[in-house]
């Protein structure tokens, strides 16, 4: 069984292909990518290291692998017959997947053989939002097969000469039971659910969103002279602040998808760990990048808070969370540009319209 996988930077390299390559039916990974010189780099190095940072440090050697760009994926030089590959997997994030839908678009039409297609994104059921682009343009597609996954593990913007790439020890990779394909053997190191929706939603609110939070509080607190996520919780009003965030998430989350508080309170207290792993140097700009993105209704501030509210569940932390978000004015963000410039001529109400797309009149004035 061999892969191909879009997106060659430290998401793919640090957490895609090491997990694949746990399955020892996994023969080899091909990554495509825009970036020439890396792309240049993996053919030419044709190995790296993947350098899990906890407790105890292990280095886990990736070899098997090639890579090409993606405008000459089918070339005659890259010699690719993709019926030879089950699976295909993307981390380039999901405002970047219709750059890469000529390409999935020829891949399907040349198949003959069944294909597995993850979307490996921060996001509410990506791989399903990327089939109905790929429907959108009159494809059939007899044994494509989009499987909705979530997928957990902090990859730190550490920058090597080499392509090692430095990650925490945990990761989670769940999968869609119900979408994935008798004809395709399932992958061992991955795990399946039948609650995906729920599992989603868990990572998605409590990890990612409370990354989120810690960022845009910091923000408003010190402008990030404190830069990285560990080193800001050990600041007691922002380790308090997280704290209190998740435990409305538990409350929330435990009701609007059926989990078990106990289970969720301990991922709580896993998530905090996480932060404070002192061998790993998150930037908070990193975690709280892409605000008005990260605002959406089926987003991971949002979707807890709207379903808090209906409930009348206590939300404090979450509803101080949306107010620092729109009011995240760091420079360096494009989005957070866009926001300084909307909240210059607008009130908060016609903000929120502006900024969340689909929201109601109703939302609106629950929220402000």
């Amino acid at each position: 069984m061999k892969a191909i996988h879009f997106g060659a930077g430290n998401i793919g390299r640090g957490f895609i292909a090491p997990i694949l390559f746990q399955d020892k039916k996994i023969e080899e990974i091909v990554f495509v990518d825009v970036n020439e010189k890396l792309v240049q780099q993996i053919n030419q190095e044709k190995k790296y290291q993947v350098i899990e940072k906890g407790n105890q440090i292990s280095k886990i050697e990736i070899k098997n692998i090639k890579a090409i760009t993606g405008t000459s994926i089918f070339d005659d030089t890259s010699k690719l017959n993709f019926d030879d590959y089950s699976i295909l997997t993307i981390s380039i994030g999901q405002n970047n997947l219709k750059y890469i839908l000529p390409q999935i678009l020829k891949i399907i039409s040349q198949r003959t053989t069944p294909l597995v297609i993850m979307c490996c994104e921060n996001g509410n059921r990506v791989s399903t939002f990327f089939k109905d682009m790929i429907l959108e343009q009159g494809v059939k597609m007899q044994d494509i097969n989009f499987v909705d996954c979530v997928v957990d593990r902090i990859v730190p913007n550490a920058v090597f000469k080499n392509l090692d790439v430095e990650v925490e020890k945990y990761y989670s990779w769940v999968v869609n039971l119900d979408q994935w394909p008798k004809e395709v053997e399932k992958i061992t190191s991955l795990e399946y659910s039948n609650n995906i929706e729920g599992e989603i939603n868990k990572k998605i609110c409590l990890l990612n969103g409370a990354h989120a939070a810690i960022g845009w509080y910091r923000w408003q607190v010190d402008k990030f002279k404190i830069s990285f996520v560990r080193e800001s919780l050990a600041q007691d009003d922002t380790m308090e602040f997280v704290q209190g965030y998740l435990n409305e998430l538990v409350e929330i989350i435990s009701l609007k998808y059926n989990f078990e508080k106990t289970d969720l309170k301990n991922y709580a207290k896993k998530i905090i760990e996480r932060f404070t792993n002192p061998y790993l140097d998150d930037e908070l700009e990193r975690v709280c990048r892409n605000p008005i993105q990260k605002l959406q209704i089926n987003e991971r501030i949002l979707n807890p808070l709207l379903f808090a509210i209906e409930k009348d569940l206590t939300c404090n932390y979450i509803k101080k969370t949306f107010k620092n978000a729109l009011n995240y004015a760091n420079p360096k963000d494009k989005e957070a540009v866009q926001l300084v410039e909307l909240n210059q001529k607008l009130p908060e109400p016609l903000l929120i319209c502006e900024v969340i797309k689909g929201i109601t009149n109703d939302l609106v004035k629950k929220l402000v």
